[in-house]
Formats: structure tokens, sequence, C-alpha cells
């Protein structure tokens, strides 16, 4: 097997056994790990509305950051594990309507799933806050 990288996925170009035990080359090409969507991972946020939630349940946090992140014109800033339990903070950016749309729906997606612990929407952090959203947990 020859495994090729190609942008940020990597393939498999294999070669397989036939049902008369004859080589033949497979000409499709499997994903090993599928590429994301970079256009959803914010990298610039300057100026941008803040969400920020904390779910007591990771499983819920990416549930409800999916149904956030379709819901309105949202960039997620980063996803953050709880040390201590199995939790995660979910940070998300965009202007301020999109912003409080996403929230609203994540915290409704969350309801059944977790514990919502904590979320604030801040309209305009300051550049001590932006400071201190870029921080986060390393083990």
């Amino acid at each position: 097997m020859e495994k090729k990288a190609v942008g940020r996925s990597v393939f498999i170009s294999a070669c397989k056994k036939s049902s008369v035990g004859v080589l033949r080359e497979q000409s499709e090409q499997y994903p090993i790990f599928p590429s994301y969507k970079e256009d959803k991972m914010a990298d610039n946020y300057d100026g941008m509305a803040v969400g920020v939630f904390e779910l007591d349940n990771l499983v819920a946090c990416f549930v409800a950051l999916d149904a956030a992140s379709k819901a309105a014109n949202v960039k997620i800033q980063s996803v953050e594990r709880n040390r201590l339990k199995s939790g995660a903070c979910v940070k998300m950016r965009g202007s301020v309507s999109d912003v409080n749309a996403a929230m609203e729906v994540a915290l409704e997606t969350a309801k059944p799933l977790g514990k919502i612990v904590s979320h604030t929407v801040i309209a305009s952090p300051t550049a001590d806050t932006e400071t201190a959203l870029k921080m986060t947990i390393n083990k």
C-alpha cells in the first residue's frame, strides 16, 4: 500500500485481490482523514462578537456546536475540554446578531443532552478580553 499526502488529507492508493486471486489496481482513493472546512475556523477575530458556552458533556457540546454553526454565520474559535470532567467550552465568533442566534440554537439543542454550565455573549471584547480568550488549558 502506498500512502500519498494530498493537501491536508492523506489518501491510500491500494491494490486489491480479486476473487480469482489476481491483483488488480484499485483506481479509487480512500480518504483516511477527511479535510475539514477551514473557513469555519476563525483566525482573525478583531472586531467580532464572541459567544462562549460550557456544557458538562462533550458530545452535547459537539451537537450544539454543529447546530449553532449551521444556524448562523459564526466561526469557531476553539473547543476546549474541561480538565476535571467530561465537559467542554466552545468559543464562536461573528456579528452580534449571528452570535446571539447561534447561541440560542446551541443552548436549545444542548438542553436535552446535558447540563448547561454557563454561557455568555460579549458584543465588543476589549483588548484584554481578547488576550484572555486566546488562552487555552494545556495539560
